[in-house]
């Protein structure tokens, strides 16, 4: 996202222009994570939908967030809708939050079918400025899938990737952390599909999967640091050392085992008697 994003609302639904001037510093990928709760989860084209961004700030350093604006893949490069946040709203490290929704209107002459778009956030870190865009995201538009359809397809896709991810072992702690929070943003996913609320589970389970793919691409850009690889040398030779010693003792066991026992003394005669004597 640049820094001077300009916010365009979509069939002038919403008219915001937000001009940001001086330099503004970017959050990493895997410094926050964010997804949408749509309602209704597939608007028709030329109808609106409200658009409610749950924020997740996985960075070290508490995130104050000014706007938040959304860019479809219909718009053009550079082009937005959203809007500057009249409280701006802190997130605290490793917190999450839903932003003010949003309303969209789709524009009449936006095909039918899966859509992508990506979310912009603006706000301060510390004392910086900072711009922040997601990966994609997907929404469908206009067509007969039903909620529960939708959330036993993202369901489904979250259940395969985090078997995956656990099944990685996965040696970076930020990776390690990424993946927990993907676990949790799914267990919330199954309490709200409990309760039919449908929008809000499947905005969880896109929330895990974008905190898996953050994860698996924190776990490729791992490298172990002087220490780590340090410890493991430790710890590999303490476990040689211990099945060196297990195996010499079985070995010392054995060998004692297969040596021949030391047959028993003979018994010892007992002594001649004594021959009687005659004097001649």
């Amino acid at each position: 996202m640049k820094t001077s994003r300009i916010i365009v609302a979509v069939t002038c639904s919403i008219i915001v222009c937000a001009m940001f001037s001086g330099l503004a510093s970017a959050l990493s990928q895997e410094e926050a994570t964010a997804s949408v709760a749509w309602v209704p989860l597939a608007p028709l084209p030329g109808n609106s939908a409200t658009a409610s961004v749950i924020f997740i700030n996985n960075s070290p350093d508490d995130l104050t967030i000014e706007s938040v604006s959304i860019h479809f893949d219909w718009m053009d490069a550079g082009l937005y809708v959203g809007a500057t946040l009249p409280n701006p709203v802190t997130v605290p490290v490793n917190d999450s939050q839903v932003l003010s929704p949003l309303l969209i209107n789709i524009p009449s002459n936006v095909t039918l079918g899966t859509h992508t778009y990506t979310i912009g956030i603006d706000g301060v870190q510390g004392t910086s400025d900072f711009s922040w865009d997601s990966t994609q995201l997907m929404i469908t538009i206009g067509t007969a899938t039903s909620s529960q359809e939708t959330f036993n397809q993202w369901n489904s896709r979250v259940a395969g990737n985090l078997s995956t991810a656990e099944k990685a072992n996965y040696r970076s702690s930020q990776a390690k952390s990424l993946l927990q929070k993907a676990k949790t943003a799914n267990t919330q996913a199954q309490g709200l599909a409990g309760n039919q609320s449908w929008a809000l589970a499947i905005a969880s389970l896109q929330t895990a999967s974008s905190l898996l793919d953050q994860a698996a691409t924190a776990e490729k850009n791992y490298k172990p640091t002087f220490w780590d690889q340090y410890l493991m040398i430790v710890i590999v030779g303490v476990v040689v050392t211990a099945v060196v010693a297990v195996l010499l003792v079985l070995f010392m066991v054995r060998r004692r085992r297969k040596q021949p026992e030391t047959p028993p003394a003979a018994p010892t005669p007992p002594p001649p008697a004594e021959q009687p004597s005659y004097d001649i």
